[in-house]
């Protein structure tokens, strides 16, 4: 038992416990990873935005790797790029658990977070469409509707926090969890950056499956937000007659 004065020594469990969730991937790896993380930047009293800065600095690296790597078949560089992406998430589950369990966030570091996510997105986007171009001369519009598509999971898991409850993909079955697992933002970069030091000539093809898999996640979630609010709005109606 800690005397008087004494600083709480945070443990991985008890940051994992107040972890901001994900898909299978996510809670199961990158949850974890970012627990170590946390726990011994809490104890040593670091600030959360210093977290999600390194998350920065480290994704934004590995997106440069991963394009040297896919555009010069250099599959040590694309190594690199796959250990960097999933070391930056982790970083970034880390960030939050310590704003949580230190009690430390703020509305500044929440924005901060999502501006560092995006950029993060916004390279590996840059990075995958440099390949994809290089490697089968794809048009514009092909590259141009990955690009947008694969930031889609990032804007839906930051409306879902917000409003919990009408997300397509908070049903329990199987189809559901398997589609939580294709599009969980820690699995999507590992099987980017696998296709990347692997078969970087394929990697049209992955990033063809992911246009489908969030083009539908988008759609899907616009139809089911749209039906909750109308109902909501019937039945607020409703009562006030």
């Amino acid at each position: 038992m800690q005397g008087a004065g004494a600083k709480t020594k945070f443990t991985p469990r008890q940051m994992y416990d107040v972890h901001g969730g994900g898909g299978l991937y996510t809670r199961s790896i990158s949850q974890w990873i970012g627990a170590l993380i946390a726990s011994w930047s809490a104890n040593r009293g670091f600030h959360p935005s210093i977290l999600t800065l390194t998350n920065l600095v480290i994704g934004l690296l590995s997106s440069v790797a991963s394009t040297f790597a896919g555009t010069n078949s250099l599959p040590l560089l694309g190594l690199v790029a796959l250990i960097g992406w999933q070391v930056a998430y982790a970083f970034d589950c880390a960030d939050g658990q310590v704003a949580r369990a230190a009690g430390r966030g703020s509305h500044l570091g929440a924005r901060l977070d999502v501006l560092c996510d995006f950029a993060v997105h916004s390279s590996i986007a840059i990075a995958v469409a440099s390949i994809i171009i290089e490697q089968s001369g794809s048009g514009g519009a092909l590259v141009g509707a990955y690009a947008s598509l694969i930031t889609t999971g990032l804007v839906l898991n930051v409306v879902g926090k917000q409003y919990t409850g009408v997300h397509i993909l908070s049903q329990r079955s199987i189809v559901a969890d398997a589609a939580r697992l294709l599009i969980d933002y820690g699995f999507m970069v590992l099987v980017l950056a696998l296709t990347v030091t692997i078969r970087p000539n394929v990697l049209l093809w992955v990033a063809s499956a992911y246009i489908i898999l969030n083009g539908a996640h988008l759609v899907g979630s616009i139809i089911l937000t749209s039906r909750s609010s109308l109902s909501r709005q019937t039945s607020n109606e409703s009562t006030q007659e």
